[in-house]
């Protein structure tokens, strides 16, 4: 399958110590890491914001010889900087990205009437509110069609409708790939591959089996197993079932045989 991003012996300073791993295309993957590990320094690389060893490639080109943005979206924890209201700055956004302006316009009005965000679109920042901002910020995210999204943001500020949205939007999105960093467990269902950030280094898990043999690496993250997964371990110690289950369902229908 073809890489959408390859990173490749990545260094900085002392917190990243030869950082390798890529993203294939059209696949959901979470990058999981304990505070201070480095998981913004991987962004913030990736955005072209600081200077490093090794090389990062983005759709087949290293992202040193690239000066567009159009393909990625970055949905990040930086503060959501507006000069005039949101509609302005999209459209403003969207033209300087090469959008004629009508199509622009159209883009704006459907994409923000997704989130329920329309009435947000003439309101100045100090009028709104944190997770008004929030939802504007992902707006801005992902309102060119990126076909990588990488997302660095705590979601669980968001209230559970907006946030399955978002995570619905993503799900629909057949052609996006996605990085999402968080240590949230409950995500890791969706995902298509695990990166666990450890002493600078990354580790690749590609599949559940792979999780479940690496509990204390996740602990070591910050993380944990999923809840259906850490029960499943605990239930296969007491021979209450025999293989790992990821599903109540199946983990009802499995112990009532």
């Amino acid at each position: 399958m073809e890489s959408v991003l390859k990173v490749d012996k990545l260094k900085y300073k002392d917190i990243l110590n030869d950082v390798t791993f890529s993203l294939e295309d059209k696949s959901f993957n979470i990058l999981v890491g304990a505070n201070g590990s480095g998981k913004t320094t991987i962004v913030n690389a990736i955005r072209g914001l600081i200077k490093y060893q090794g090389s990062i490639v983005l759709f087949g080109n290293d992202i040193k010889n690239r000066d567009s943005n159009r393909e990625v979206g970055f949905f990040l924890n930086d503060n959501i900087k507006l000069e005039d209201n949101l509609f302005n700055e999209l459209l403003s956004m969207l033209t300087n990205l090469g959008f004629e302006e009508d199509k622009a316009k159209k883009r704006i009005f459907s994409t923000t009437k997704k989130f329920d965000a329309t009435t947000f679109l003439y309101k100045n920042l100090e009028d709104l509110l944190e997770y008004e901002k929030l939802i504007i910020s992902f707006i801005f995210s992902i309102i060119h069609e990126p076909k990588l999204l990488i997302i660095d943001n705590d979601l669980e500020k968001l209230d559970g409708k907006y946030r399955s949205k978002i995570l619905n939007y993503i799900k629909s999105q057949k052609k996006l790939t996605v990085l999402f960093i968080t240590n949230n467990s409950e995500y890791f269902c969706d995902a298509d591959k695990l990166l666990l950030l450890i002493d600078g280094k990354v580790t690749e898990l590609n599949n559940f089996e792979e999780i479940f043999k690496n509990e204390k690496k996740l602990i070591k993250c910050g993380s944990s197993l999923p809840f259906y997964a850490d029960l499943s371990n605990k239930l296969k110690s007491y021979e209450l079932i025999s293989s790992n289950i990821l599903e109540a369902e199946e983990m009802v229908n499995e112990i009532w045989k």
